[in-house]
């Protein structure tokens, strides 16, 4: 956002202050040319929220409650534990479920790292290290697929949160990279939007969740009671 000309950078700002999410599909390029993956597709979009009346300390205490994350981000995240913590690096178990456009689920796991850069700026970032889907998605216990076949909708993932405590509340935005099989041509313009809608429905989604969880935690720790 601070990168953005004024008055347009204002604007935005005025916007996220008013409870609207800011979602944009990004460019993924090298030297200016778009990345050849080879039978693969990179997704790419960055999103950014506000929530009023918190502190970055909740915020950061709410990212990093994995234990928790399956009641936080259900039903996109069915399950989660933190399975190690060494300091500010953490290895976490998802559980991924979709049932939209088609059901699939995926065990996964993530390498994540904080940094905090000063008093009211925190970044992570959060880097898969195993994904596998399962061969019966509507079944949390299913079998999966061996490492890399099945589907081909997640191959790999990361995540990259820009958290900063300023106007009252907490600026949080959240940078999503994933890999995929790519979609033959004869079904590229059917598949392609669809693609895409799915990619930012679940970046808000992701995003929504955190807000709401922060603005009511009471609800929140009644839940986990």
């Amino acid at each position: 956002m601070d990168s953005l000309p004024q008055p347009r950078r204002q604007r935005l700002y005025d916007l996220l202050q008013r409870g609207q999410v800011e979602i944009r599909q990004e460019k993924t390029e090298e030297e200016g040319k778009p990345i050849e993956v080879p039978d693969g597709l990179i997704h790419h979009w960055t999103g950014v929220a506000f929530v009023p009346g918190v502190s970055l300390e909740s915020a950061l205490a709410l990212l990093q409650d994995y234990e928790n994350h399956w009641r936080t981000y259900k039903p996109d995240v069915r399950r989660s534990k933190l399975l190690e913590r060494a300091d500010n690096t953490f290895k976490i178990y998802l559980q991924f479920y979709k049932d939209s456009p088609r059901r699939v689920s995926f065990n996964t796991e993530f390498q994540v790292h904080y940094t905090r850069i000063d008093a009211t700026h925190v970044i992570s970032r959060a880097v898969s290290a195993r994904i596998a889907e399962l061969e019966h998605p509507e079944q949390p216990d299913s079998p999966e697929f061996p490492i890399g076949q099945g589907h081909g909708y997640l191959w790999r993932l990361s995540n990259y949160w820009r958290l900063e405590e300023k106007d009252g509340g907490v600026y949080m935005q959240v940078e999503s990279v994933s890999l995929s099989r790519d979609v033959p041509a004869i079904f590229a313009w059917f598949v392609s939007p669809l693609i895409r809608r799915v990619s930012r429905q679940t970046l808000a989604n992701l995003l929504y969740a955190t807000r709401r969880a922060l603005r009511n935690p009471d609800a929140g720790e009644t839940t986990r009671k």
